[in-house]
Order: C-alpha cells, then sequence, then structure tokens
C-alpha cells in the first residue's frame, strides 16, 4: 500500500548518494586529465542540486498521516529517524497495521 511513497524515497536517497560521491569523483577526473572546468560554475550548480535532492528528503511527506515524516510539531529534524515523527510509522512499512503512536 505504502510501497509507492518508500520506492520515491529510496530513489530521492540513492540520487543524494549518488550527487555526494560523483562531486569528488568528477574532480579527480577533471584533474587527471588536465581539464579546466569553469568551476565558479560547477560547483555552485553541484551545491543547488544537492541542497535542492536534501530539500526533497527531508520534507518528505508521510504515506499514513501526510505530515513531514522527519520534522516532528517543533521542526526539530531528524534524518535518521526510523519511524514518522508525527504518527509513528515505521520507515518501510507496507500496510496501515504498524504501531500507531498514541
Amino acid at each position: 500500500m505504502y510501497a509507492k511513497y518508500w520506492c520515491e524515497l529510496r530513489i530521492w536517497t540513492h540520487a543524494s548518494w549518488g550527487v555526494l560521491v560523483l562531486f569528488p569523483l568528477g574532480a579527480l577526473f577533471f584533474s587527471f586529465f588536465n581539464i579546466k572546468a569553469p568551476v565558479k560554475y560547477v560547483v555552485p550548480c553541484w551545491f543547488v542540486v544537492y541542497a535542492y535532492i536534501n530539500l526533497v528528503i527531508t520534507y518528505f511527506r508521510c504515506p499514513r498521516c501526510s505530515k513531514t515524516f522527519f520534522i516532528s510539531k517543533g521542526r526539530f529534524i531528524n534524518r535518521f529517524t526510523r519511524k514518522c515523527m508525527s504518527c509513528g510509522l515505521p520507515k518501510w512499512a507496507h500496510d496501515q497495521s504498524a504501531s500507531v503512536r498514541h
């Protein structure tokens, strides 16, 4: 039931890791082949893409309660949480039968 939402989160998470890892690899590639890339354009673009992806992940909506999954009511952000900060839905849960916070 929630598989579509978790798949979306997984895609964004993999994209975040990919962008994070590819930047230093790209820098090594450019330096190895002595390619003079316009650093003043490449680095800001990389930063904007990385920041956008991580904002999308941070503001991911819980499939059950539609509130932000990683942000609590007091605006505390925990990207390592294993359950929704609002309703307690466990991360990667498949259906409604998962535990509910009271």
